[in-house]
């Protein structure tokens, strides 16, 4: 519980650096969603580059751990964007602020398809930030989903452009100093 909890908070952090909520925690599993409640425009590059930072921030963490003979750690990223319900969902005794729909849905099967330190987005996420030039990514494969008739392009995020790289080493710098650092 404490090692999760350790990492929820890192979540945590870097979800608020990039303006993202923490929707709720599964098992080992952060879903964190970005444009809402709050209104984002630019939603889309900030869930990549928050992606980015905690893949980053692992790496960091991990060779922290490894250095005092702990275990080191892997997180698989799937992302996805589109239209989503977002607002109290539940039961009269139990309500929570979530969203639910086909995106959601999609994004955690990408997350299904990453490997450890892998972040996979969609074709279509792919196609709106590379337009501009702020991310760096890969074809990863083609997949076939169910209830889709078409299959999807996934990517490999490999990263942010240069000039986001400096703020992430700073952000990753606080995290660690607020966290005093695994």
């Amino acid at each position: 519980a404490e090692f999760l909890n350790e990492y929820y908070d890192y979540f945590g952090m870097c979800s608020r650096l990039y303006f993202g909520t923490v929707d709720k925690f599964i098992g080992d599993c952060a879903m964190v969603i970005f444009g809402a409640p709050k209104a984002d425009p630019d939603h889309r590059f900030h869930a990549v580059a928050c992606a980015v930072l905690i893949q980053r921030l692992i790496r960091n963490l991990n060779r922290i751990r490894a250095a005092a003979g702990r275990p080191v750690v892997e997180v698989r990223i799937g992302i996805n964007t589109g239209e989503m319900l977002a607002g109290l969902l539940g039961a009269r005794q139990r309500m929570e602020y979530t969203v639910v729909g086909d995106a959601v849905n999609l994004a955690s099967r990408l997350c299904g398809e990453a490997s450890g330190g892998d972040i996979i987005i969609e074709e279509c996420l792919y196609r709106h930030l590379i337009a501009d030039n702020r991310i760096a990514a890969s074809v990863r494969k083609e997949i076939q989903l169910r209830g889709k008739s078409s299959p999807t392009t996934i990517y490999a995020v490999e990263g942010v452009a240069e000039e986001y790289q400096l703020t992430m080493n700073s952000l990753i710098d606080d995290v660690l100093g607020a966290m005093g650092g695994a």
